[in-house]
């Protein structure tokens, strides 16, 4: 360090450093930040006395303003990943303002799917047996885009036109989830309507 430069001065410019680097702010950086510094020389008592009160003052500024500019160095890969839709023809294409999946930090959230042939968009025909094993066929598409299996889910809703319907919605959802090692958290609901008239929808959520 050049006699008479400002220590707080140097070690601001070293800790940027240190975070554009990779350093983790997020968790006990200062051993990662000390390392850098070591190669300088900036006088140790200075460090010593003020090393703490330093990185506290500058590691919310540096943050900030790294973070802009390289969000994946300063809050982790996982934190830092952009929002991805997941898309595939083998399920029916979305027909309005959303995806059929989309993937943000590990976790994918699947869309309601209803029993569409993704060919003709149209429903498919048949009681509630053949069109919840529709459903279960368009999300299992829309996994497979997504590189994922049945025992990656995590979570289901299933909504149900009646309620009556239960019993043969539950055999084919068994079907599907039977070989996973754990079955995932569901809920079961009736609601008033579904779109198309259809007698099932389900949606999902899924961890890699």
């Amino acid at each position: 360090m050049s006699q008479g430069e400002d220590p707080k001065l140097k070690i601001n410019e070293l800790l940027r450093k240190a975070v554009s680097l990779g350093a983790d702010v997020y968790f006990n950086a200062e051993d990662k930040v000390a390392k850098t510094l070591s190669s300088v020389q900036v006088p140790r008592d200075f460090l010593k006395e003020n090393f703490k009160n330093l990185f506290e003052d500058y590691r919310i500024q540096i943050v900030s303003e790294v973070k802009l500019k390289n969000r994946k160095n300063v809050e982790g890969e996982v934190l830092g990943m952009e929002k991805k839709a997941i898309a595939t023809k083998g399920a029916p294409e979305a027909i309005g303002p959303y995806s059929q999946a989309v993937e943000k930090g590990g976790m994918v959230f699947l869309s309601g799917q209803i029993p569409l042939d993704p060919t003709t968009m149209e429903v498919v025909s048949g009681g509630v047996e053949q069109q919840a094993d529709q459903v279960f066929k368009n999300i299992h598409a829309v996994l497979e885009e997504a590189r994922l299996g049945w025992d990656d889910i995590v979570r289901t809703t299933v909504f149900l036109a009646s309620m009556d319907d239960f019993a043969k919605v539950n055999a084919i959802y068994s079907k599907y989830f039977e070989a996973c090692k754990t079955f995932p958290a569901r809920a079961c609901v009736e609601v008033a309507k579904l779109p198309k008239g259809v007698l099932v929808e389900v949606d999902a959520i899924a961890i890699r």
